[in-house]
Order: C-alpha cells, then sequence, then structure tokens
C-alpha cells in the first residue's frame, strides 16, 4: 500500500488565509491520477473543460494528457488501455473562493478570468510557478477555484497567494 504525504498544511502552517472578499484553503484530499496513451479518448474533454462522470473528474492538460480527480479502479475500468500514473502525493489541492478571488487569481497569471466560465481549466504560470487551475460551479461565498500544484513548491506558491490577496484587499 502507498504511503500518503502530509497535506500542505504540514508544511505551511493551518491553511485558512481569508482577506477581506477571498479565502484560500486546502481542498479535501482526493485521489489524482496522470492520464496518457488513451486509445479511444471519446467523452473526455478536449482543451479548456473539465469532464465528469461516474464519479470521476477529467482534467485536460494537452494533447492526449489528462489529470484524473476519483478512484483509481473505477479510472483503470472506464479506460482500460490507458498509462495511469497515480500522482496524488505530489499534487496540493487548494481552494480559492470569495467575491475578489478573480482579482488575486489576476495578480498572479494573465489568464483572463472575467472569460473563464464554470468547468474551464487551464494550466498556467502562476509566478513562475506551475499550476493547473479549474472554475468551480459560484458557491455562498463566491467565485470559487480549484487549484492544483506541485507539492514541492506549495509553501511558495501560497505565500505568492497571500501577497496577491493582500493586496487585492488594500486596494478596496
Amino acid at each position: 500500500m502507498a504511503e500518503t504525504l502530509a497535506p500542505c498544511s504540514a508544511f505551511v502552517a493551518t491553511l485558512d488565509v481569508a482577506v477581506e472578499g477571498a479565502r484560500l484553503t486546502e481542498a479535501p484530499a482526493r485521489t489524482l491520477h496522470h492520464v496518457a496513451l488513451v486509445a479511444d479518448p471519446s467523452g473526455l474533454p478536449g482543451p479548456g473543460r473539465a469532464a465528469e462522470e461516474g464519479g470521476l473528474t477529467f482534467l485536460p492538460l494537452g494533447p492526449g494528457q489528462w489529470l484524473a480527480i476519483g478512484d483509481g479502479g473505477a479510472l483503470a475500468a472506464r479506460l482500460p488501455s490507458a498509462a495511469l500514473t497515480d500522482v496524488s502525493d505530489g499534487h496540493v489541492p487548494l481552494l480559492l473562493e470569495g467575491p475578489k478571488a478573480r482579482d488575486v487569481l489576476a495578480r498572479l497569471s494573465s489568464l483572463d478570468y472575467e472569460a473563464f466560465p464554470p468547468g474551464a481549466v487551464a494550466r498556467t504560470l502562476m509566478m513562475q510557478l506551475a499550476a493547473t487551475i479549474r472554475r468551480l460551479p459560484d458557491g455562498p461565498a463566491g467565485p470559487a477555484y480549484a487549484l492544483e500544484v506541485a507539492r514541492s513548491s506549495a509553501r511558495s506558491f501560497v505565500h505568492h497567494v497571500e501577497e496577491a490577496m493582500r493586496a487585492v484587499a488594500a486596494r478596496g
């Protein structure tokens, strides 16, 4: 049985940062697989859009590659010809939400977050650190974004997000 690494909070203290209009927390643990070499990619999302099916969520990374969130057994049954690699321990799931979350993200990357509807997915650099971002449906707190970042750079990534949150809050 594979050992599960400590959550991001083990490296950055308890992760629950809130400033006026935005909040960053660590998302619940989940199983994450890299999917490649799919003989029949029908039903998998194309560029820029997530797809959910049978308890699995697929995030396109590039031609013939996806991140899949969900049970590995269900994933193997859904894609028997795919090369699957469990990358759960290499990534940290984060959640950024609130009415100013879009402004925070705009300070970190050049994506047009006004034109980033729920279900949209992008792989981008945020302050020179790679991140996969998915727009979630708006919740009670407002716009919400799921972020996947490399565990090795999670501390730096969270620092940059905190700085952007403070800058947005100071702007009013």
